[in-house]
């Protein structure tokens, strides 16, 4: 966030907004362990999440693809037979 003093307010608006509509709510004091216990990179609800944003593609794109590539093709081995 490059401007803290603007960008925070919008954030908790937007989480109580969400919190209104879905019934959920963010643990900050959770939250807040997870990011200073995360030195390179954690897992949050199935997605990693990387201190750097230039690292979100590699932690997490092309595992994905790798992933995905392998299920067609035994999809395809499943069809063909």
């Amino acid at each position: 966030m490059s401007d803290p003093a603007l960008g925070l307010p919008l954030l908790l608006d937007l989480l109580n907004e969400f919190k209104k509509i879905s019934g959920y709510k963010v643990n900050f004091q959770k939250s807040e362990r997870t990011l200073r216990n995360a030195h390179y990179k954690f897992k949050y609800l199935g997605i990693w999440v990387t201190a750097k944003l230039k690292d979100l593609y590699k932690a997490n794109y092309q595992l994905l693809l790798s992933s995905l590539n392998r299920d067609l093709e035994r999809m395809q081995f499943v069809i063909i037979l």
